[in-house]
């Protein structure tokens, strides 16, 4: 089993077995059981969101179901149109369980939303949290079949060059739009870009630069536009609580936790978007876009993460492109951090430096986007008072918990910060020291998520391995 998986299946035994579970443990736990039982990626996905399904009822959602079994088919199916596209049904999962365990470990949180208090009811300040994060986790990509739609085109035209001898399959002649009198523009005007314009801080944008901010040019197919999967994921989203809202009554498109919900979708992938927004785990109304940013950022195991290199230059795309296992050797959640061990193993050594040298532009990138820290393993254990205290046993109190997770983490080394006053003293290759240099000297330049101060109330460390040795390690604040 994942060890994600593995971590989140005996954490809700223990609170079960001290009466401290949640309304949602049995079912997450049904959940990772019929996941890991199943054999095709298909028929386990299947298995955990059917499982789910009373959770859904409880806040009557189960309409929703359907939705995210017509997601699974999509997603599978675009890996054979799309190049390079993998299905992230895998993905959303395992991002519904990472963030799940942070909301319930993680004191800060546990306080303001008085999860003692309301875990054992879903109406609770804790069960709105819940339900918002668990909406905006597993359908935030729904929306990538409208977005690889130009390749799905392609593929046809490149059916009926095949066929030459059948008559010709239907070919769309325009880019895709929103229906004409659709409910396609209104949601995004009225729900999507208002609650964006209410973010403390954030620009005035009119809703025809939004258009332009959510839209961009196909090359190659001149007419054609691409939509962001993440606003197209919470229109979608929006449409079915439209349906139930005409079906049942009020309360669905107005509920906050189901707008906190949308807007994480929509904002999930803002991080290459040219308008600056600041969002924070101490505002109620950004929390889950904060933390859905996050995960999605730091789940890349058992996953192929093109859509996330977009911007890394040419002389790396070996590294990029390499065949590579990249497993989740070890995690464990405690109350201030949570410590993932990510061990990249290259099916080829000989592209070990291509690889090193990708690797650096990623963390240089995630520095440039995001508030982290870098961390660089010190194998001499020198600088002692700078070094991070994450040595294992500091997490000897869940060993009995964790149990196989804390495989990898075993390997923890002191860690101190990436600074140019570090690097002078390492005695490193050159080209290692140019790159730590370049790490060291990167400036956030965006400031899309502000931790909360003055201390974050939250940390997420992944320390990334190459073939199991220390490499680098990122601590994400929240």
């Amino acid at each position: 089993m994942n060890p994600l998986l593995q971590v989140t299946k005996v954490d809700v035994i223990e609170r079960q077995t001290f009466s401290g579970e949640t309304f949602a443990d049995r079912y997450i736990l049904s959940a990772i059981e019929a996941y890991d039982i199943e054999g095709s990626l298909k028929r386990r996905a299947q298995g955990f969101v059917q499982a789910l399904t009373p959770l859904w009822r409880l806040y009557s959602k189960e309409s929703y179901m359907p939705v995210f079994q017509s997601f699974i088919d999509m997603e599978i199916g675009l890996e054979a149109v799309s190049p390079g596209h993998s299905a992230h049904v895998n993905h959303v999962i395992q991002e519904f369980v990472f963030g799940y365990n942070i909301l319930v470990n993680c004191t800060a949180l546990r306080a303001t939303y008085a999860y003692e208090d309301g875990r054992r009811d879903p109406e609770s300040e804790f069960g709105k949290l819940f339900f918002a994060w668990m909406a905006a986790s597993l359908f935030h990509d729904v929306g990538y079949d409208v977005e690889h739609a130009p390749e799905e085109e392609a593929f046809r035209k490149k059916k009926n060059v095949f066929w030459e001898f059948m008559s010709d399959r239907a070919l769309t002649a325009n880019s895709l739009a929103f229906a004409l009198g659709g409910p396609g523009d209104r949601l995004a005007e009225s729900y999507i870009l208002a609650d964006i314009c209410r973010i403390p801080g954030a620009p005035a944008i009119s809703y025809a630069d939004f258009q332009q901010m959510f839209l961009r040019a196909v090359p190659g197919m001149p007419g054609w536009m691409r939509y962001d999967h993440g606003v197209i994921s919470a229109l979608k989203y929006l449409v079915e609580l439209e349906k139930l809202e005409h079906a049942r009554g009020g309360g669905y498109l107005d509920w906050q936790p189901n707008r906190d919900a949308v807007m994480a979708m929509a904002l999930h992938n803002f991080r290459y978007k040219k308008y600056g927004l600041c969002l924070s785990m101490i505002n109620p109304r950004t929390l889950v876009a904060y933390l859905l940013i996050v995960s999605d950022e730091v789940q890349e195991w058992d996953r192929a993460r093109l859509d996330a290199d977009a911007e890394l230059p040419e002389e790396v795309s070996l590294g990029r492109n390499a065949r590579r296992n990249t497993d989740l050797a070890g995690i464990a959640f405690r109350d201030r951090r949570a410590f993932l061990v990510v061990d990249h193993r290259l099916k080829d050594p000989s592209l070990r430096k291509a690889f090193e040298g990708y690797l650096d532009e990623k963390i240089a990138l995630q520095k440039k986007h995001y508030p982290v820290r870098v961390l660089f393993p010190e194998l001499r254990r020198r600088l002692r008072e700078e070094m991070l205290k994450v040595a294992v046993s500091s997490a000897t109190s869940v060993v009995p918990v964790m149990g196989a997770a804390l495989r990898g983490l075993e390997g923890l080394v002191p860690l101190v910060e990436v600074t140019t006053d570090l690097i002078k003293r390492l005695k490193l290759s050159k080209a290692r020291l140019a790159k730590l240099n370049e790490i060291a000297q990167t400036e956030t330049a965006k400031h899309l998520l502000r931790p909360a101060e003055p201390e974050p109330m939250y940390e997420v460390c992944v320390d990334h391995r190459i073939e199991g040795e220390p490499y680098l390690t990122v601590v994400f604040p929240l």
